[in-house]
């Protein structure tokens, strides 16, 4: 750990620290993103010919989330054994610190020595964030599909039944993030997983659905 030694150290570190920690949550949120896709489509590939999921969205995400809790555990198993040997802790106190280091909550990490080492624990401690975040980020997207929507989902489910006709440009300003919720809650607009990708009803993309 570097500690700067004078106010305008301190002050110089604060500002950076406040700048890059938006920037890393950024990067941890696209390389999140890109993980979950990854599982996605070699879920898709695997479970081609027979998709057990299929028409049940709950399931789905509970398949994920098993998925990413399982990966978790055995990054984290192999992460603790490399730190056993490297650091020379025993399995129990290895475990310990790759939750703590892979959880950033901070209470201590591992100290590599040497150049090889650092940029090793460096690629490590990074893919091990991403595997993480991407776990949590799971539980929290099927929790909110199984116990309920958020506030805004709901009003946008029942703004989107008011529209008579459903065109590209509505699904653009409800945003797709929000639309498996939505379509949970709203019984007129129905998905349907199709080599073309998401389709509302009658719905293609370049065209309006009347």
């Amino acid at each position: 750990t570097f500690t700067p030694q004078t106010w305008e150290g301190k002050t110089f570190t604060t500002c950076l620290a406040i700048p890059s920690i938006a920037v890393f949550g950024y990067f941890l949120s696209l390389a999140t993103e890109a993980l979950v896709t990854l599982l996605y489509h070699i879920q898709v590939s695997v479970l081609r010919t027979a998709h057990p999921f299929r028409g049940s969205e709950k399931l789905q995400k509970i398949f994920d989330v098993v998925q990413l809790i399982s990966i978790t555990v055995a990054y984290t198993a192999l992460f603790s054994y490399w730190t056993d040997i490297d650091q020379g802790l025993n399995y129990g106190e290895s475990v310990y610190f790759a939750v703590i280091t892979l959880t950033t909550i901070g209470f201590g990490d591992p100290s590599p020595h040497g150049t090889r080492y650092i940029m090793w624990y460096a690629f490590a401690i990074g893919v091990g964030l991403i595997i993480v975040a991407a776990a949590i980020s799971s539980i929290g997207a099927a929790a909110s599909l199984i116990y309920g929507s958020s506030p805004q989902s709901e009003f946008q489910a029942k703004d989107l039944d008011s529209y008579p006709t459903l065109d590209e440009e509505l699904y653009r300003s409800v945003g797709g993030a929000q639309f498996m919720t939505i379509s949970a809650n709203t019984p007129n607009v129905t998905m349907d997983h199709s080599p073309t990708g998401i389709q509302f009803g009658m719905f293609r993309p370049g065209h309006t659905h009347k």
